[in-house]
């Protein structure tokens, strides 16, 4: 979505003078501004959204703008801030039984490990995004992961594991292992 579209949904919203409506509105406007790069006016316009989901009981609105301010506080390395809120929204998400949200959320707290170092806990949780998407037909994640995980592969013995990964997957994804270097004793 581009930000001039989003400012266009969120003028539109502002005509509707509803708190919803509000809240889709410092939704989109957040966007476009994450998307422009300007983070902190981002962020800004996300916890005013956050504010009116928690006020109106949307949990699902809650979740989603959680989850978004999570992932604007992981790009600028505000990464305590941004594994809070990504908890939240996956606690969230787990109450509504909203599975292809756990996935993402999932996958977005792997990309926070991942940044800051943790290998092991990035892949365990890639590994979790990755099996739930592919249990809900959604490979998308797997392609905006499958980057960060190739970059793993030097580390905390992750280039077995993704060999095993992949081989599990050939049939369904047979470019997957031709990015990979060979791995002796892999399966």
């Amino acid at each position: 979505m581009m930000p001039r579209h989003c400012c266009f949904i969120a003028a539109e919203l502002d005509a509707i003078s509803a708190p919803q409506a509000e809240a889709l509105a410092n939704n989109s406007r957040g966007l476009a501004l994450y998307i422009q790069g300007d983070r902190p006016a981002a962020l800004s316009h996300y916890h005013g959204a956050l504010a009116l989901y928690e006020e109106l009981g949307d949990r699902g609105g809650v979740a989603a703008v959680s989850s978004r301010i999570g992932v604007v506080n992981n790009r600028i390395g505000n990464y305590t801030e941004a594994l809070s809120h990504f908890h939240l929204a996956l606690a969230i998400l787990l109450e509504l039984d909203d599975r292809k949200g756990v996935a993402g959320v999932t996958g977005n707290i792997g990309t926070l490990h991942w940044r800051t170092g943790n290998y092991p806990e990035a892949l365990s949780h890639y590994h979790r995004a990755l099996a739930l998407s592919e249990e809900l037909g959604d490979l998308r994640l797997f392609a905006t992961l499958w980057p960060s995980m190739k970059s793993l592969q030097p580390q905390a013995g992750a280039r077995h594991v993704l060999h095993r990964y992949c081989a599990q997957r050939h049939r369904r994804l047979p470019r997957c292992t031709e990015s990979l270097p060979p791995c002796p004793g892999a399966p």
